[in-house]
């Protein structure tokens, strides 16, 4: 990949002062782009950034993807959804890792969207159903409908709009997502970040990848007719229009 192929694109990912979100940062800068760096402590993320792409073209913006009101006024031409929380309350969940990356699709008048997703979307039969108690049980009601919504996207719009599972890493969510502390045995981010950077320059749409591959996602996630629902319920609890 030539270090300038995403030169004058800016990039915003969200999360992107740890695991994933940095590495993703790191790669985009390392592939040329101008990289917003949205999350809670940007100048740090900036730090970690630039420690390891001397030079690096990096904007700081301070977001809580908690408060939805101010996702409002953000721009890129690349909007990678990557923040995510394992959280004992399924609002908490919903809010961070549904409705903030769906109404950002929706608002940043971006023209790539890449989404990341969780293989075990697949344990989701009913996308319809209310988002269930546990943690790791709304983690993944969540991840399953941000699948059918990326899809859905897709199908609405000239965006291109992709997800990914980006595997088992050894970053913090996963250790909150098991309840312990990881063995260390879990892969390293920067190659699922890399499969961001490729989403994001292959001109390609409506694609879900694990292991880096496309794979077709869970049947109920492919569903165009339940996805047509879902895409009209989550706009009403987004504020937006269908």
């Amino acid at each position: 990949m030539s270090s300038m192929e995403l030169s004058g694109r800016t990039c915003l990912i969200t999360g992107a002062n740890r695991g994933l979100g940095l590495a993703m940062a790191t790669e985009f800068a390392r592939a040329g782009a101008h990289v917003i760096l949205a999350c809670r402590t940007p100048a740090d993320a900036a730090a970690a950034v630039r420690s390891r792409v001397p030079g690096a073209s990096l904007e700081e913006a301070t977001v809580d993807l908690t408060r939805l009101g101010s996702l409002r006024g953000l721009k890129a031409d690349i909007l990678v959804n990557n923040a995510a929380v394992v959280s004992d309350s399924p609002e908490h969940t919903v809010t961070v890792n549904l409705l903030a990356p769906f109404l950002m699709s929706r608002l940043v008048p971006a023209s790539v969207v890449v989404n990341v997703a969780a293989a075990n979307h697949r344990q989701v039969s009913d996308l319809e159903a209310p988002v269930p108690e546990g943690r790791r049980e709304s983690y993944r009601h969540t991840k399953a409908v941000l699948v059918s919504l990326t899809l859905e996207l897709a199908r609405r719009s000239p965006v291109l709009a992709s997800a990914f599972c980006p595997g088992v890493m050894a970053t913090r969510l996963l250790d909150e997502f098991r309840g312990v502390p990881g063995n260390g045995t879990a892969a390293s981010p920067r190659d699922s970040a890399l499969v961001a950077v490729e989403l994001a320059r292959s001109g390609g749409t409506g694609r879900y990848l694990e292991g880096g591959r496309d794979v077709p996602p869970s049947p109920a996630a492919a569903d165009p007719v339940v996805a047509a629902r879902l895409w009209d319920h989550w706009s009403r609890r987004a504020g937006l229009g269908a």
